[in-house]
């Protein structure tokens, strides 16, 4: 692979904010060198992206969102130093209704420190916006990702698990995770219009658990970690049908 990075924006419906999304990628031009954006249709998500990879690396950043230019060009610096199949940041939810953002820390954790998975998953879920994951992981492996769907970022998360051993952690803020839109998928109107979706995710969420578990290479640290992934899911899916 030629690349350290590859970072995939799924850019449906999101093109009043997909400029300032491309544009929080533009720093020196060595740097830009060592990582590729591509740019996919949401219906597509991330199959394309995985398909078509060349980083050692690979991210997913919503087409409303956006990265800490800073702090992203440090990430791709480190990525140089790790071999890690898991490798998180810190973040910041951004409050698009009253222009404010707050840091989501990972304080528990040193930086630049390689952890085993079960040490990591015992103490906190890392969400897609802190998380970048090794290319090799999701081709070598054929993970898929539901096409054509909505909520699919907690499948992202959680279908490389039963092969991550290492993970890394670098004391960044690297990802703008945008909140407070209500057109989005993820407010309750959001959730309301997509509900199936939704009940699509959880329901291969259970059958992916399910055959995990009963596979002779269970490890009781990455199932725990998969019930914390359902359990969020049901979680939210009961603030939809209570709203």
């Amino acid at each position: 692979m030629d690349k350290l990075l590859t970072v995939v924006i799924p850019s449906y419906n999101v093109e009043k904010f997909l400029n300032q999304t491309l544009d929080s990628f533009v720093c020196d031009e060595a740097v830009m060198k060592k990582f590729e954006v591509i740019v996919v249709d949401d219906g597509s998500k991330d199959n394309c992206g995985i398909r078509n990879a060349v980083g050692k690396y690979f991210k997913v950043v919503d087409g409303d969102d956006w990265v800490n230019t800073a702090d992203f060009v440090k990430l791709v610096e480190d990525l140089e130093k790790t071999e890690s199949e898991y490798v998180f940041t810190n973040y910041y939810e951004y409050y698009d209704d009253v222009n404010r953002q707050k840091a989501v820390d990972f304080p528990q954790f040193k930086d630049g420190t390689e952890y085993d998975f079960a040490d990591v998953a015992n103490k906190v879920y890392i969400p897609m916006h802190a998380l970048v994951i090794k290319t090799s992981v999701l081709k070598d492996n054929n993970i898929v990702i539901d096409e054509k769907c909505f909520y699919v970022d907690v499948e992202y998360v959680m279908f490389p698990v039963p092969f991550v051993n290492k993970v890394t952690f670098f004391d960044l803020h690297v990802y703008m995770y945008r909140l407070a839109l209500s057109t989005q998928s993820v407010s309750i109107l959001g959730f309301q219009k997509h509900i199936n979706d939704h009940l699509r995710v959880t329901f291969h969420m259970f059958d992916f658990y399910r055959d995990y578990i009963s596979s002779d290479k269970a490890d009781s640290a990455k199932a725990d970690y998969m019930r914390t992934c359902i359990a969020d899911l049901i979680i939210t899916q009961s603030a939809i049908y209570s709203s």
